[in-house]
């Protein structure tokens, strides 16, 4: 199992989170049209630990979740959901052995919606950084 694997599961079983999105969490993009409120998620990049052996099996990935819904309130409560939820998090994510999750950094996000997608979306960003063994 991968780590974005493990990330969707763990949020789409938080009953927080559940509550305000069902199962509407997508990797990279939501679908044209998706309805709100969503989540979108994404790895930004990935630091590798290394001893003076080498590797050690240790990565820790930034991985950028992204919250979306029809106000801007709505997209902080949901953003706030999130990371009730995953910050200082230790344990099994989906099958991945997770050391630790910090929620490192958060902001808003312009609205990106296609042109003549009705509606506008207000986004909130949180940057994550977890901590486990693998890639």
């Amino acid at each position: 199992m991968s780590l974005e694997t493990g990330l969707y599961a763990f949020l789409a079983a938080e009953a927080g989170v559940k509550a305000l999105v069902a199962a509407r969490i997508y990797p990279d993009a939501a679908p044209a049209g998706a309805a709100k409120p969503y989540i979108v998620y994404q790895r930004i990049t990935t630091e590798r630990d290394r001893t003076m052996d080498g590797p050690n099996g240790l990565a820790m990935p930034r991985m950028q979740v992204t919250c979306w819904a029809a106000t801007y309130i709505g997209a902080k409560v949901l953003a706030d959901a999130v990371a009730d939820a995953i910050d200082g998090f230790s344990g099994d994510m989906g099958g991945e052995a997770v050391q630790v999750v910090s929620v490192l950094d958060e902001g808003d996000m312009p609205d990106l919606s296609p042109e003549g997608e009705t509606g506008r979306a207000y986004g909130r960003r949180l940057d994550l950084e977890i901590w486990h063994c693998g890639t």
